[in-house]
Parts: structure tokens; sequence; C-alpha cells
């Protein structure tokens, strides 16, 4: 928002100074306007949504990873090996096991883009996806807001 404020004044200052006239004025001061509506306008993806995003960038270490984007990763996750079990169990697939084959082998599916999703959180710290391996500390930088401006992996993710 601060931007739009910045380019309303920069160009308010350019009208008084006569470098531009009010036509020219109105018509600029209603571009910037209208890239604002059309931000604030922008849909909000849901869950599901950041988990086939998540899953389309399945070995991608590049960039950033939003709080939203991670745990609706693991959310849908959590949600989908509950499901997996509870279907196991209903209609008794693989009695000769305790253990859900069904979530264990969706799990081995889902790993390499959840390891490549908390490199990506890091980013968004500012940190090296390395930071992951250090325990405790990896769960607060996952769970904590990331940098909101831009660091060394790139500006914050827009959908």
């Amino acid at each position: 928002m601060e931007n739009y404020l910045e380019e309303l004044k920069d160009l308010k200052k350019l009208l008084d100074d006569g470098v531009i006239n009010e036509e020219e004025f109105n018509e600029k001061k209603a571009s910037i306007l209208s890239v604002k509506n059309s931000d604030s306008n922008m849909k909000t993806p849901n869950i599901f949504e950041y988990y086939v995003k998540v899953l389309k960038k399945y070995a991608d270490p590049k960039g950033r990873a939003s709080r939203r984007e991670y745990l609706s990763y693991f959310l849908v996750n959590l949600i989908i090996s509950f499901s997996l079990g509870f279907l196991e169990g209903l209609f008794d697939l693989f009695q000769y096991t305790d253990d859900s084959v069904l979530a264990l082998v969706y799990s081995y599916i889902v790993l390499l883009p959840g390891i490549f999703l908390g490199i990506r959180r890091m980013h968004d710290h500012n940190k090296s996806g390395w930071y992951l391996l250090i325990p405790i500390y990896n769960i607060i930088l996952l769970l904590t807001k990331g940098d909101s401006d831009q660091n060394d992996y790139g500006a914050p993710e827009r959908f």
C-alpha cells in the first residue's frame, strides 16, 4: 500500500512542478489506482490450491513458500493420510499388518515435495534450506511469519 501512496505523492509533485498537466495526472492516477484495486481483488487460494501448487513444484528448491502454503500442505496431507488409514480399516485391507499401508505409501510419495517445501519455507526467513536439519529451531522457523520484503531468495510469493 505504501508503494501506491508514494507513487501518488510523486505524481502530485510532478503536477505541482508543471512537469505534467492535469489530464496526464488524472490518467496516471487512474492507472495507479486500477492496479491497486486489481491487487486487492485477488482471490485468496484455498488449501487445496496450495497443495496442488506444492506438488507442481515438487523438486524446486528455488524461491520462497509462505506460512499459509506450508500449513495448507501439512493439513491436506494429514487429512489424506487419516482418510486412507480410515478406509483401509473400514474395508479391512492389509490385515496382516497393524500399520496403514496406503497411508505409508502416500507418505513416501509426498516426502520429496514436502522436503522442498520446507527448504522454500526456510528461504522465506532468508535462511538456507540446511536449517531444516536443526531440531526445534526449524519448527519455530516453519511456523513463524517470514520476511515481508524481498530477501536473498526473492520476493514474497503471491499465489
